[in-house]
């Protein structure tokens, strides 16, 4: 089934009472937290879930989001484009405690008594897969490594005369 999610809000219970399958798209302008550690929100994520329940009788959601996002590579300051993509296994617990003693396969999910917007799960797994430091590979960069230092701060490095000279000379006149 393929719904528009946008700000519609789903009974998480009932989808996984029924095994409900959700898939489809999700502009990344309406993803506004996401949006703001990018340089553009133009674009699509897409995403396909699978709801259920686990041997405790908790409801459950699996499944992956992914979407092509524009960030700025923070090594030559250039815009590039990652493939962000996220596995969703998610669990509904009520507690904290609750969520502690998960199969280390799962993420908890904390009920918050009510409805949820799917697109909000989407946009936190998203977020998570951003990368820290965003960064063009090594080869398609402008600014990497070594090369992209002035010259003159290497010169200035060598010719500088090393602190430790002057002690080294007192010893020598001691002895």
């Amino acid at each position: 089934m393929s719904r528009e999610l946008r700000s519609e809000q789903l009974d998480l219970r009932r989808l996984a009472a029924q095994g409900a399958e959700l898939s489809g798209t999700v502009p990344i302008a309406a993803l506004s937290r996401l949006v703001e550690s990018l340089v553009g929100s133009d674009g699509e994520a897409e995403y396909e879930l699978r709801f259920g329940l686990d041997q405790a009788r908790r409801p459950t959601i699996e499944g992956w989001a992914s979407a092509a996002v524009e960030l700025c590579c923070q090594r030559c300051l250039g815009n590039y484009v990652e493939n962000l993509s996220a596995d969703l296994r998610l669990v509904l617990v009520q507690t904290e405690a609750e969520s502690e003693r998960l199969a280390p396969e799962f993420d908890p999910l904390l009920d918050t008594g009510g409805p949820i917007r799917i697109v909000d799960l989407i946009e936190d797994e998203l977020i998570l897969a951003l990368p820290i430091i965003p960064m063009h590979e090594s080869e398609d960069c402008g600014g990497s490594g070594a090369e992209a230092e002035p010259e003159g701060r290497a010169e200035a490095q060598t010719e500088r005369e090393n602190p430790f000279a002057v002690l080294a000379k007192l010893k020598r006149n001691d002895d």
